[in-house]
């Protein structure tokens, strides 16, 4: 068992004196690239959140206004429309009933 112990501390002291400069440049440039993408992913997921928050409340703003417009549109008749004109309408063989003169009813 020592001797194992031996060994694997001398294979990761020969290990650690291998590192060359271009491997660590390579994997220096590799976590910043890693990071750099990371991070960028993460600032793209931000922008489109608050983008599409502020869109969705200009979408309920202006589905709030269009809800109310047609509920008034359809209470009251639009001005550009052509309305037809009044008949004349007479009823010869009717007589009107007449009215008392005071203003009050009177009970009999």
């Amino acid at each position: 068992m020592k001797h194992i112990l031996i060994l694997l501390m001398m294979v990761i002291i020969i290990s650690c004196n291998n590192d060359t400069p271009e491997k660590l440049q390579n994997l220096i440039q590799q976590k910043l690239l890693e990071r750099k993408t990371i991070f960028l992913q993460n600032k793209y997921d931000d922008c489109k959140r608050s983008l599409m928050s502020r869109v969705q409340l200009e979408v309920d703003s202006t589905l709030s206004f269009g809800s109310k417009y047609l509920k008034f549109d359809s209470i009251t008749v639009p001005h550009d429309t052509n309305r037809p004109l009044k008949p004349e309408i007479s009823f010869p063989q009717f007589n009107k009933p007449e009215r008392p003169k005071s203003d009050s009813i009177i009970i009999k």
